[in-house]
């Protein structure tokens, strides 16, 4: 204190020099800008304490001369700094940016901007009265419904009508960054997975079965019976070496963890087949309608050994069908599918039943009535001709809670950020899709 001379350093006023030398160093305009609204709520934000200053001394010793200049004094003439601030859209499809600005004095003050698309749109907008209507749906007759379309369908209605009249395709989620190193695997993922080896495996399970089952001459009678485990942890293995799986410990416990899930599933599975070897002929699922007919078939049929009447279709799906209360209650939205395939069978009276083999539980699905089925297939397809119309606004579980009577039906549509009995690791709602 007391040795500071003139023309010392201040580094309080380095960012004050810097503006200086900016503000002598324009010669034609000099040009300041700043986010001005916020990006969340559209609030003001002031700007730094240095364009502030410089705008609290224009407003405070300047005014516009009308002319394009500036003066020092004059009661009659407009704020120069009202008159040189323009404030910008914060999006660049605002509509700001589009209108028409003739009562502007200056063509050079109307707003600017280089987005062609967004311009092209308002144009097209602006030239048309009215909006266009979509086009009335009328099914394609050489373009037959299958099971697997009714079944997207009744799972997400919006969606499928995005998808097969707007021509859009929503994306599931934000892929991750190729530089993120993941430390466990999301439940998407892991289903991928699941599903990707229990595919695999049951290849190889088939065709070992067809192999014993032909009975060659010169197969060992005394050679070992299939290894499950062996052959589980053999592609397990290939996924580790592929990457797709977190590094050093975390992998190993995610690779266990996939094990324990696939053995029971499998072992399940091989214990169906066991109960039906007998393959059957897929029956072919022809349901004539308006909106269109139906055309699809029903294979992976087997049937027990001397009696090819009782038929069944298996299923293996890498989920958990049962709920986590007590009473292990099976969750409907996960048999859907598995519903509308039961349905189109019965009423093309093809009498099978269905087994789905989940993680935690294993549910059959008994055949309906002719006429039930006849019934509820057709109100089916006049509300899939109303989905393809017009957007329905039905939720899947939500819907599903409300027909069971589920006590919290907006809770299955909202979500919650808790888990059951108040456990961290909440519940993901139906209002985020």
């Amino acid at each position: 204190p007391g040795q500071k001379r003139p023309g010392d350093r201040s580094r309080r006023d380095d960012d004050r020099q810097l503006m200086l030398e900016a503000l002598l160093a324009a010669r034609r305009m000099l040009y300041v800008s700043w986010a001005g609204r916020s990006v969340r709520d559209n609030s003001v934000q002031p700007p730094s304490v240095l364009v502030s200053q410089l705008r609290d001394y224009l407003a405070a010793g300047w005014r516009h001369d009308g002319g394009g200049g500036v003066k020092g004094d004059g009661d009659d003439d407009c704020d120069v700094l009202t008159s040189r601030t323009t404030e910008h859209p914060l999006q660049p499809f605002s509509r700001r940016y589009f209108e028409q600005q003739d009562d502007l004095p200056e063509a050079g003050e109307r707003l600017f901007t280089h987005a062609r698309e967004w311009r092209a749109a308002h144009s097209h907008s602006a030239a048309a009265s009215v909006a266009v209507p979509l086009p009335t749906f009328e099914p394609n007759p050489d373009v037959p419904l299958t099971v697997a379309a009714l079944s997207r369908f009744l799972k997400n209605p919006v969606k499928d009508f995005f998808r097969q009249r707007l021509d859009v395709f929503f994306r599931d989620g934000n892929t991750a960054a190729q530089d993120d190193e993941a430390f466990a695997l999301d439940g998407l993922e892991e289903y991928g997975l699941l599903s990707e080896v229990t595919d695999q495996i049951l290849v190889e399970l088939q065709a070992d079965a067809g192999s014993n089952a032909a009975g060659s001459a010169d197969l060992d009678a005394g050679a070992p019976e299939f290894d499950l485990h062996s052959l589980v942890a053999e592609h397990m293995a290939r996924i580790q070496r592929a990457g797709r799986l977190p590094m050093a410990e975390f992998g190993r416990r995610t690779e266990v963890a996939l094990v324990d899930a696939l053995e029971p599933m499998l072992a399940a599975w091989q214990e169906v087949q066991a109960l039906y070897p007998s393959g059957s002929a897929r029956e072919p699922l022809r349901y004539p309608s308006d909106a269109p007919q139906i055309d699809d078939w029903l294979d992976g049929l087997q049937a027990p050994t001397g009696d090819p009447t009782q038929r069944v279709w298996i299923e293996i799906m890498p989920s958990r069908l049962c709920n986590s209360d007590k009473l292990r209650t099976v969750r409907p939205d996960k048999l859907v599918a598995a519903w509308v395939k039961s349905l189109v069978a019965s009423a093309c009276k093809v009498s099978a039943r269905g087994v789905i083999i989940g993680r935690d539980a294993m549910v059959t699905v008994n055949p309906l009535p002719a006429e039930d089925a006849t019934a509820a297939l057709n109100t089916l397809l006049r509300t899939w001709r109303e989905g393809m119309s017009e957007p329905i606004p039905l939720a899947c579980k939500t819907g599903l809670a409300l027909a069971r009577g589920a006590k919290d039906v907006a809770g299955v549509y909202e979500g919650s950020q808790f888990g059951e009995a108040g456990k961290v690791g909440g519940t993901r709602g139906e209002v985020e899709e």
